[in-house]
């Protein structure tokens, strides 16, 4: 507080200065072939691993799963997922939209958890 008033920081944390493309294609789904059986039978479980790493919280894992779910059982899930993938755009300062965003979990939900889990791995570690 400073002089009644609330100050508000917000931190945001860039990767490189010029924007950049995804480092994996939406379409290398098999390029892991275990991530693609995971996502493919259980996508929040992606989700919720993804979210945890990207927000530095490994505990939230089981939360953002069942978020995804239950949210995206009642919303639909390509709007969870298009939430999510926005995230990892913003923070590691890659190319696109919200409506890109939208369109890409909306056509290809489950190729684009895969790209986002392996996009946050891969810039996690170094790769």
């Amino acid at each position: 507080m400073q002089g009644g008033q609330t100050v508000i920081v917000q931190e945001t944390i860039t990767y490189g200065s010029q924007p950049r493309n995804w480092r994996f294609g939406l379409f290398d789904c098999f390029a892991d072939v275990g991530l693609t059986l995971k996502t493919w039978c259980l996508p929040c479980v992606t989700y919720g691993e993804t979210k945890s790493k990207v927000n530095n919280n490994p505990s939230s894992c089981t939360t953002n799963a069942l978020i995804y779910c239950l949210v995206g059982s009642c919303v639909g899930p390509c709007i969870m997922g298009a939430l999510g993938r926005n995230e990892i755009r913003v923070k590691y300062n890659i190319i696109g939209s919200a409506g890109e965003d939208f369109l890409t979990h909306w056509c290809c939900g489950c190729c684009a958890l895969i790209q986002e889990s392996r996009e946050v791995t891969s810039v996690q570690t170094g790769n």
